[in-house]
């Protein structure tokens, strides 16, 4: 506890008693009861794009640093490229490779996510049905509709 805190306490202690009560504008919070920033989406969103900057601030410098021009080879095909250049096309194809499959997993979840939420549902349905919950149905009982007029023309 620093000095600051320690005046807080005593002095929050002796309003309490000559007053028997704190009086809430006298009382101060200490620093780890003051509320902090919330985190937001923007801020998040914020802080990704400046390290997103940074990064490619970094990935530039490394491609003018490496303009020395080599011979690719892929399959049958065969190119002359910048090396950074080069790196940087295998680098965005990765990442195109790694995204697709990520996209594909995610699709896959929501599909089995989907179908449990279907199979609870039904499941949820088929074990309650009007007759045995005890609560009244909204649609008419035409069973006893069909008897009551049933009765009514007998005599």
């Amino acid at each position: 506890m620093d000095s600051t805190e320690k005046r807080r306490v005593q002095t929050n202690r002796e309003t309490t008693r000559t007053n028997g009560t704190a009086n809430p504008s006298q009382i101060q919070p200490s620093p780890t009861q003051e509320k902090a920033v919330p985190v937001t989406r923007v801020g998040t969103i914020w802080v990704a794009a400046f390290f997103s900057m940074l990064a490619l601030v970094v990935v530039l410098v490394f491609i003018l640093q490496n303009l020395t021009t080599v011979r690719a080879h892929f399959f049958a095909a065969t190119w002359k490229i910048p090396l950074g250049v080069d790196l940087l096309l295998a680098a965005i194809l990765g990442g195109i490779v790694v995204a697709f499959l990520g996209a594909v997993r995610i699709f896959q979840l929501r599909r089995l996510a989907h179908r449990r939420h279907l199979a609870v549902l039904q499941a949820a349905a088929s074990a309650q049905s009007p007759s045995e919950s005890g609560t009244p149905s909204l649609l008419p009982d035409v069973s006893s509709d069909q008897s009551n007029e049933n009765q009514t023309e007998s005599p």
